[in-house]
């Protein structure tokens, strides 16, 4: 387990730090994005879209639960499902809607984990997010590859 660290300024910051993580990413990971509301969880999943090809509009599925974006032929990733659990109150409730958890040709994208937390446990990298005292953002990772 790779525990770091950074500093996100900027959101020309956020767009290089999205562009290497879409570089790590592979088919069936699952990524976790959890800290307050406004700290950027949606604006980093919007940037991570960019940089994998999207070229949908990504919008913040906090209302609908799910969206799912299909990535160009060409990539070894199908597909970014973004998940907002943030009006959900337990796993069950993830069950009971029939949200997409795991796809093993895509990558899914979950904000508000702590809402299901038999769900967060499965995610192959943990983003955690603060606010600084400066106004930037902190941005904590820990990969959970085998």
């Amino acid at each position: 387990m790779a525990l770091s660290r950074i500093r996100i300024p900027s959101l020309p910051a956020l767009a290089a730090y999205a562009a290497d993580l879409a570089a790590a990413l592979r088919p069936g990971d699952v990524v976790t994005l959890s800290g307050p509301l406004g700290v950027g969880k949606t604006a980093l999943v919007k940037a991570l879209a960019r940089s994998l090809g999207i070229t949908d509009e990504v919008i913040s599925p906090t209302f609908v639960y799910q969206q799912t974006y299909r990535l160009p032929t060409d990539s070894s990733i199908r597909a970014l499902t973004h998940l907002d659990l943030y009006r959900l109150t337990s796993d069950a409730d993830v069950t009971a809607l029939g949200l997409v958890t795991e796809d093993p040709t895509g990558v899914v994208v979950i904000e508000w984990p702590e809402r299901a937390p038999t769900l967060a446990s499965r995610a192959t990298l943990q983003l955690t997010w603060t606010f600084a005292p400066d106004g930037s953002r902190d941005l904590t990772s820990e990969w959970r590859r085998p």
